[in-house]
């Protein structure tokens, strides 16, 4: 049998993906996980799941994200941002405009390329703190593991993408932009506080996003607190370039 199965009809969707079922009730709209153990013998029409991307396509993505990554915050760490003067927050503004325009339309985009569609588009505050455009992809539930990865990452590739671009291009005066931008999209790459790094770390160990840290396995209370670790060693080093450059 195959390892990743599906069942659709005018009711529900059904999606097998080794021990584990994702079931969508289409009238609802609702997603229910499942053990496949459990749903497997109550369907008898099972077809093999195909996915829409090719595996060496996904790969390729995932070699080229993992490249961005290091480059751009090589540069992060070896450079030293300039003084910083009021033309900076507007040239600031623009970068993180089409950058949230890019990194959300990335997530819709690589969705439609799996073949599904998003739930919806939205505006919100994370932790009732952190204000944060939204694309809610419940239909990724569906997908197999790689092409969930796929969809969480898009995102902040197309800015690791648009960064890349900016410091080979922009000028030197105005570069301090890309720095303070690189800071703040930390807080999304890093696996904490309900981030894209988050969904692609649970997503990559096959398990469930957990409702709080409390909740969570051993494995990832330590990549949360090593990621902890990390965001503040970024945000260290940007204030103390920050504080010489006066």
């Amino acid at each position: 049998m195959a390892t990743s199965l599906q069942y659709s009809d005018d009711y529900v969707e059904i999606v097998c993906h080794g021990s584990r079922a994702i079931l969508h009730d289409r009238n609802s709209d609702r997603y229910f996980q499942v053990s496949a153990a459990t749903i497997l013998p109550k369907v008898s029409t099972w077809k093999e799941y195909s996915p829409k991307i090719p595996n060496w396509l996904l790969m390729s993505f995932f070699f080229s994200f993992i490249t961005l990554l290091v480059i751009d915050y090589h540069w992060f760490f070896v450079t030293t941002t300039p003084n910083l003067k009021v033309r900076d927050a507007i040239a600031l503004a623009c970068f993180l405009t089409l950058n949230v325009g890019a990194h959300e339309f990335a997530h819709i985009l690589a969705l439609r390329m799996c073949g599904r569609y998003i739930d919806k588009f939205g505006f919100k505050f994370n932790y009732k703190v952190f204000p944060a455009f939204y694309v809610r992809m419940n239909q990724a539930l569906l997908l197999a593991r790689n092409e969930r990865l796929f969809c969480h990452l898009a995102g902040l590739w197309v800015n690791l993408l648009i960064t890349l671009i900016a410091i080979i291009c922009i000028p030197g005066s105005i570069k301090s932009t890309i720095y303070i931008f690189l800071t703040m999209i930390t807080m999304n790459i890093l696996p904490i506080l309900n981030s894209d790094g988050q969904k692609a770390v649970t997503t990559l160990m096959n398990i469930d996003r957990p409702i709080n840290m409390r909740s969570a396995g051993t494995i990832l209370k330590l990549i949360h607190f090593s990621s902890i670790i990390a965001a503040a060693i970024i945000i260290m080093r940007f204030c103390s370039n920050i504080i010489t450059s006066f």
